[in-house]
């Protein structure tokens, strides 16, 4: 019912626009196939969704989805603000405190674990350090393991399946969180 109209389907997308919300723009969600990175240079988004992390080149990750979400919304209308921001800290009249800071910009990462030499154990490593230096960070990294999920949302017969017929490193990889 919050759709316009039933997800548009291409050869290698799916387009899904929102209705809009008094009178707020309408969102939409666009999954698109990563490749070599090549065939979405360019696109622009505010919330870029990335699932299974580890298995994403980090060169693709860096150079073409970061981009992606470089650019603000309403980059202009931010310009300004922060240039009125700027002259009421200069003229004494605000500190930066007085100020919420409104991007909607956000990366999120999700994958199962996996080996410590992947590029996505170095980037936990750095978020958790800033999470540790800087309070206002915009970090968060979370390890969920099967047993911390709400019983019935995993086949417990799936679980123990997996655990006799996988290593003891896959399994700690995909259904503990581990990074080995």
């Amino acid at each position: 019912e919050a759709a316009e109209k039933r997800p548009v389907r291409g050869s290698d997308t799916c387009y899904l626009k929102f209705k809009s919300v008094h009178g707020v723009s309408p969102s939409y969600i666009e999954s698109m196939p990563l490749g070599d990175g090549s065939k979405i240079r360019g696109s622009r988004f505010y919330l870029v969704v990335i699932d299974e992390l580890a298995q994403v080149p980090d060169k693709i990750l860096d150079m073409v989805i970061r981009p992606m979400a470089a650019t603000t919304l309403e980059p202009m209308e931010n310009v300004r603000r922060l240039a009125r921001q700027k002259r009421l800290i200069e003229t004494g009249l605000a500190v930066e405190d007085d100020f919420d800071d409104p991007t909607v910009n956000k990366m999120i990462m999700a994958s199962s674990g996996f080996y410590k030499f992947n590029h996505m154990w170095r980037r936990m490593k750095d978020y958790w350090r800033q999470m540790d230096e800087d309070k206002r960070h915009g970090y968060a990294v979370w390890q969920i393991p099967h047993w911390d999920l709400p019983e019935g949302f995993l086949d417990a017969n799936n679980i123990n399946e997996a655990r006799r017929v996988m290593s003891e490193s896959e399994f700690r990889m995909e259904y503990e969180a581990a990074m080995i």
